[in-house]
């Protein structure tokens, strides 16, 4: 199963907001902070770890990269189901703690555990 696959489970008015960033050479979409929160939340009762991602500066003409990331590993003694679910929260109080997040950018990097 590709990791793109997460995106079937978005409801199609959230996934025509991602920002593609094919412009950066990279087979890659961004979210908004708004809908990068919709898209946890429609993770949240999947088998969809995020493992991380990366965070990108909106500019005048393509997004730039801010070289900021976050990332996620499973802990010993940690179930599948845990780590999904901390994952989801290690997503959204990064994002929470950014800086001028409403002016950023932030891809998720996905991994279907079970």
């Amino acid at each position: 199963m590709a990791a793109q696959d997460y995106l079937d489970l978005l409801e199609r008015r959230v996934l025509r907001r991602s920002v593609t960033l094919s412009a950066l050479g990279v087979e890659e979409v961004a979210w908004t902070e708004t809908d990068a929160r919709l898209v946890v939340a429609a993770l949240q009762d999947s088998h969809w770890a995020i493992l991380g991602g990366d965070v990108l500066r909106i500019g005048a003409n393509a997004p730039e990269y801010t070289y900021d990331s976050w990332h996620s590993g499973p802990r010993n003694g940690e179930t599948p189901r845990e780590f999904v679910e901390r994952t989801h929260t290690e997503t959204l109080q990064y994002i929470d703690a950014y800086p001028n997040r409403e002016s950023h950018l932030y891809t998720l990097v996905c991994s279907r555990v079970v």
